[in-house]
């Protein structure tokens, strides 16, 4: 049986990392998920993969999986990894970064709100020396957000945003090209 959400995980020489990011995703309120791990070819001697592995097997109820392959950028991580996934939405989450306990269970009340969505997203809280140093808000939301959309660029960031599995299917998954991206 397929999970709702696939959290779609790049890894990069983030084994400092990747534990709090798993841990945020195994503390969700909302049970039907996968985390898809895909390691990006880390130079940190198998250490994040380790700790991937690790988390899996003290874990061995929940659907925690590893992909390995050779450093080709963020893009094909985060590709190899939704090629990989099950679920209907990829939530995407940063090896860095980690989600509130309640995220999936509101973007999925999201969803069923408006079926006709195709992406969703949430606000963030940027964290720096153990507190909070500003709050990013998002889509509707956001104060003044066509301007900001229209002088900022993307309003998204990668770890607040989920994406409909059809969609990434119709309009084509993350650029690849790492000279384009500056990646």
């Amino acid at each position: 049986n397929a999970p709702e959400f696939s959290a779609i995980i790049p890894l990069y020489d983030g084994a400092a990392y990747i534990r709090r990011a798993l841990e945020s995703v195994l503390a969700q309120s909302f049970s039907s998920w996968e985390a898809v791990v895909a390691d990006d070819g880390s130079p940190d001697g198998g250490r994040g993969a380790a700790e991937v592995e690790a988390m899996a097997r003290e874990h061995p109820g929940r659907a925690v999986r590893l992909i390995r392959q050779e450093n080709r950028g963020l893009g094909a991580a985060r590709n190899a990894a939704m090629r990989a996934a099950r679920g209907r939405f990829f939530a995407l989450l940063d090896q860095d970064d980690s989600w509130h306990p309640e995220k999936l269970a509101k973007i999925k009340a999201a969803f069923e709100r408006r079926p006709d969505a195709g992406i969703a997203c949430n606000r963030e809280a940027v964290r720096q020396g153990g507190g909070v140093i500003r709050v990013n808000r998002y889509g509707p939301e956001a104060p003044d957000m066509f301007r900001a959309m229209l002088f900022g660029g993307n309003r998204l960031s990668t770890s607040s945003t989920v994406i409909r599995r059809g969609v990434v299917e119709e309009i084509g998954y993350f650029s690849e090209d790492r000279a384009r991206l500056h990646l």
